[in-house]
């Protein structure tokens, strides 16, 4: 079914973990305090609900107390999915620049986000962290789905390298990298020929120092196309959302 237009649905909007089906739904001691107390909603009032897996309720406040608040689930539908499912293969940044990505990649619909350990790359994640940073960027990816009306989260895997993460790729799909320099074709011209859109695609964009030698070759012979965002030196972040944009602009908007 389609996804309801934003314009037309609730401003406020909340999220769950489970599946959403019509009658009465519980949100968490969390949810409840935003919607109460930050954004002053009282019984009766209409509010979305999505949880991040592409269902998505238009539902009524039907009980509140304290940090607690029951909905009354009306109607549910499933947004359908991109037509083009979008890899982001993404150097392991900062951790500001990181979480700027993953909470704009929400806002622009990204599905997949690989993060991979690269030779150039300042920031290395550290294993004992990870499981403490996953909670973090779920926060900022339910938080960025809230206010986009996004229906789906993308998944978050960390990969060890850009040969592992090719290797996991498995099934040859179309594969582009950003590179720095003049030699590559520019990104709208080599996306713009790939019609009709593909089911899947994989972005590769590496850390401020570009790939290394032997990264570019791991990905050479893996048949990943080098395009170029432009003739200026951009941040990591800021060429991994560009190049998420164009591509969205090309196959699914």
């Amino acid at each position: 079914m389609k996804t309801p237009s934003p314009r037309a649905a609730p401003d406020v909007r909340c999220f769950v973990e489970e599946d959403l089906t019509p009658g009465t739904l519980f949100l968490s001691s969390e949810e409840a305090h935003h919607l109460l107390s930050v954004r002053r909603k009282h019984t009766g009032d209409s509010v979305l609900v999505l949880n991040g897996r592409g269902e998505i309720a238009q539902a009524r406040i039907q009980e509140t107390g304290n940090r607690s608040a029951a909905l009354d689930v009306r109607t549910v539908e499933t947004a359908k999915p991109p037509k083009t499912q979008i890899t982001l293969c993404l150097a392991h940044l900062k951790p500001a620049a990181l979480d700027l990505v993953i909470e704009k990649s929400v806002e622009l619909g990204l599905g997949r986000l690989w993060l991979v350990q690269t030779e150039h790359a300042v920031a290395q994640l550290d294993a004992k962290k990870l499981q403490k940073k996953q909670k973090r960027w779920r926060s900022k990816m339910i938080e960025a789905a809230k206010q986009s009306a996004n229906p789906w989260l993308p998944e978050i895997e960390v990969l060890g390298s850009c040969a592992e993460a090719v290797e996991r790729l498995g099934t040859p799909v179309r594969s582009f990298s950003a590179m720095l320099g003049h030699g590559p074709r520019p990104v709208h011209a080599v996306l713009q020929g790939v019609q009709p859109p593909p089911p899947s695609v994989v972005l590769w964009v590496g850390p401020e120092g570009d790939f290394s030698t032997s990264e570019c070759a791991v990905l050479e012979r893996a048949g990943v196309e080098a395009v170029s965002l432009g003739p200026t030196i951009l941040r990591a972040e800021t060429a991994a959302l560009s190049f998420l944009s164009i591509a969205q602009a090309v196959w699914n908007w």
